[in-house]
């Protein structure tokens, strides 16, 4: 049965349900009077619900619009689709053709778009199989119409960018007139060239601009930043990365994280600057075009890594590898960060583009997050007895040079007695280490970073703790906390106790944590056991220093008060003596 056929059951069925409309309009019209028993008797006499008749007729009102909205888009739709198959045709037809059944084919959607709008708000009391499988076929054919005429307007576009030398090789063949000028865009080096490949390039890419405002019109809201144009000229870049880093290529080894960033930082820095070019040449408002094209070769980058190097790393099983790459994508992340012709502070760039950070990538899976924290944690470890371990890690800090050194660091000279913090040497590096991987979450999404920091600094500071309180419990099992040997240990443990404390209270400001809760909910746990181990620690040593005081001077007590008297008495004779 045909769309017409079925149009002409549905106006049958509207007809019939119509003409009972008068015989039962007196009935409805009693059923909303006052009084209550008239209900009752109309549908004992008639033998139907006024109520269901009622509600039949609201549908079949409902219904006779919708049937009006689909044939008011029959012949709209017959337009499009005439548009879309011209505008395939005339991709491979001169320019003029090509831009008048674009421009032609955007102004059938326009006409087409609030007619399918009012198709899909069909009411729910429309319940008609024919209506609904009408609607559906009439939204499809839209959608597929629309989808022909955006790919023809791709390819098109496509064909003129290989013919204009994109995307440009990942490293320019000596010689090359479009990698040899210095100081220009690619765009701009295309426009000396001539012959008309921009002219064609541009109306390309206004075309394709031209059915995503067609497109964006639809929704009712204002018209945003057209970028389609820019998504082909991104994916032709990269196919070309991905055919550059092909598993059977020598650029692909896994041990050399930094030939992937470099490239890609070197397409952004060679391109991304130039694309300033198309500003008022496609849109009227302003578009960051430069900053489009980052963000889009950010996402070819995360989707390589996605795609090979981080299955790959989780198949090798390499705690180096793993940290080699982390290190390199956190590295490009904040390079790009640093770009000289983004005009942002670093600081607001980095933090605000975590969902375009390469880094965030490897917390996206659960194996891949497990893989790089266990890497991460498993170092840090290591870096930690390394530090704690060294011949001069309980030294106290370093005299500082006033003609050398900042005022600031000057003032930590001096005396322990003198200041509040006095950590010995492998507490510092210690906490260097610590303060790395918090200042590592700001490239990780917000969801991912207590995470990462309970199984990587986590593990680091705990070690720390092991290590303070197994350095005190040997030396109070030799009875040597006063010992000269043990001294600047035992005292330096306390001290680096205390110095941890104080710096994982200072996080409380830290704006990477605020969003996961503050440096309590990730490092509660940490910080209660230190405030526990440098308390008893000092109470250890104080007990320790006072038995040891005691025990020295025990035999200046025995001495009785005649002994304390002559010994006066004979120091003044002396005195006395000296002076004649």
């Amino acid at each position: 049965m045909s769309a017409a056929q079925r149009l002409q059951e549905v106006e049958a069925r509207l007809a019939e349900l119509s003409r009972s409309k008068e015989d039962l309009k007196a009935q409805i019209v009693h059923v909303v009077s006052p009084q209550p028993d008239v209900e009752e008797t109309i549908a004992a006499d008639s033998g139907i619900d006024p109520h269901e008749v009622a509600a039949g007729l609201a549908a079949a009102v409902d219904a006779k619009l919708h049937v009006k909205s689909l044939k008011e888009l029959q012949e709209p739709m017959r337009e499009l689709e005439r548009a879309a198959r011209t505008v395939v045709r005339s991709a491979a037809e001169g320019a003029e053709a090509y831009w008048q059944a674009v421009g032609n084919a955007c102004s059938c959607y326009r006409t087409v778009g609030p007619l399918c709008s009012a198709v899909e708000s069909t009411p729910a009391a429309v319940e008609h199989t024919v209506l609904q499988d009408l609607s559906q076929q009439l939204l499809s054919r839209a959608k597929v119409s629309l989808a022909s005429i955006d790919k023809a307007c791709r390819e098109h576009l496509e064909r003129r960018l290989s013919e204009c030398g994109w995307p440009p090789p990942l490293a320019a063949p000596k010689g090359s007139v479009l990698g040899t000028e210095k100081g220009t865009s690619f765009w701009e080096r295309l426009e000396k060239q001539g012959g008309g490949l921009l002219d064609g390039l541009l109306l390309s890419l206004a075309a394709l601009t031209m059915v995503q405002v067609a497109v964006e019109e639809r929704t009712g809201e204002p018209a945003g930043e057209c970028l389609w144009f820019m998504d082909v000229m991104a994916a032709k870049l990269e196919e070309r990365l991905r055919a550059h880093f092909a598993s059977n290529r020598k650029t692909s080894d896994i041990n050399q994280p930094e030939w992937l960033f470099a490239t890609a930082l070197k397409l952004i820095r060679e391109h991304a600057d130039g694309m300033a070019f198309f500003e008022g040449r496609l849109q009227t408002q302003p578009v960051d075009y430069t900053l489009a094209f980052q963000r889009r070769i950010q996402a070819a980058v995360k989707g390589l890594l996605r795609s090979s190097h981080l299955p790959a790393l989780l198949s090798l099983g390499s705690r180096d590898l793993w940290r080699d790459w982390a290190v390199a994508a956190a590295q490009f992340d904040r390079d790009v960060a640093e770009a000289p012709f983004l005009v942002r502070e670093v600081g607001v760039a980095y933090s605000g583009d975590v969902q375009y950070s390469c880094l965030n990538v490897f917390c996206e899976r659960q194996e891949w997050m497990v893989a790089w924290c266990d890497a991460e944690s498993h170092a840090l470890v290591a870096e930690v007895e390394e530090l704690m371990a060294a011949p001069d890690a309980w030294e106290p800090p370093k005299a500082q040079d006033w003609e050398e050194d900042e005022p600031e660091a000057a003032s930590r000279g001096g005396t322990a007695s003198g200041h509040e913090l006095w950590p010995p040497r492998c507490a510092q590096g210690v906490w260097s280490l610590v303060e790395s991987v918090v200042q590592r979450v700001e490239g990780l999404g917000i969801e991912h970073r207590a995470h990462y920091l309970r199984n990587v600094a986590g593990p680091g500071l705990q070690e720390v703790l092991r290590k303070l309180g197994a350095i005190v419990k040997q030396a109070e099992a030799y009875k040597q906390l006063t010992a000269p040997n043990w001294a600047a240990k035992v005292c330096g443990c306390a001290c680096a106790a205390h110095y941890f404390e104080h710096h994982l209270q200072e996080l409380v400001y830290n704006s990477s944590l605020l969003e996961v809760g503050g440096a309590q909910a990730v490092f509660g746990k940490e910080m209660s056991t230190l405030v526990g181990l440098r308390r008893e620690q000092c109470m250890k040593l104080a007990k320790a220093v006072a038995m040891e005081f005691g025990h020295t001077s025990s035999s200046y007590r025995c001495w009785s008060l005649a002994d304390l008297s002559l010994l006066g008495l004979a120091s003044r004779r002396s005195v006395f003596l000296q002076q004649r």
